[in-house]
């Protein structure tokens, strides 16, 4: 279960660093200031050094930040392709290794979580495949369906039963282009961990 948080903060850490956010009525925006407290609301550990390294590794290779939209590495279309590409998860076919995947999801995902992993494949890798998304691997849609499901539908033993929390969720079920939180959530400080 603690690995499969870790894969969770690995996402929410592209997300939140890499990701340029969808246009939003207001509704559906996050007040900057609860931001950190929403990233909490299922548990989420530091992030694997490998998962950060390979995050890490991508930043390295932006040679030229754009002027909209989340940083490009060099020989990759996106970001979140860089990413998974650096954990094996891209194949020779610059797609989403379903195979893989679902390995290293059985691998993570114990107890509470085994289910909503097996789920979550299942709906998020369809999506990717066919999503229109600015990855041609479908990494990036990939990624956010699987952060939205992984949060919204967090187990019990992870989740933290607050006011905050609850209505987040809730904001998530009206708002189908948001995530559970926002960009600058402070999880690529490696040193707070």
């Amino acid at each position: 279960m603690m690995y499969a948080s870790k894969l969770l903060t690995l996402l929410a850490l592209v997300v939140c660093c890499n990701s340029a956010p969808p246009d939003e009525s207001a509704e559906c925006k996050i007040p900057e200031k609860y931001n950190a407290e929403l990233v909490k609301c299922c548990k989420i550990d530091a992030v694997l050094d490998e998962m950060a390294d390979s995050v890490g590794a991508c930043m390295k290779l932006v040679k030229v930040n754009p002027e909209k939209g989340p940083p490009v590495p060099e020989g990759f279309d996106c970001m979140d392709t860089c990413v998974f590409s650096k954990l094996g998860f891209i194949g020779a076919d610059n797609k989403l290794d379903h195979e893989k995947l679902a390995k290293k999801f059985s691998e993570l995902f114990k107890g509470d979580w085994s289910a909503l992993s097996e789920s979550t494949l299942k709906k998020c890798l369809p999506m990717a495949d066919v999503g229109k998304g600015v990855c041609s691997s479908g990494a990036d849609v990939f990624k956010f369906c699987l952060i939205r499901e992984l949060y919204m539908n967090c187990p019990a033993s992870s989740w933290t039963k607050s006011d905050l929390c609850k209505a987040n969720v809730e904001r998530l079920e009206k708002c189908p282009n948001s995530l559970p939180f926002m960009k600058g959530s402070g999880l690529m400080n490696k040193s707070s961990r």
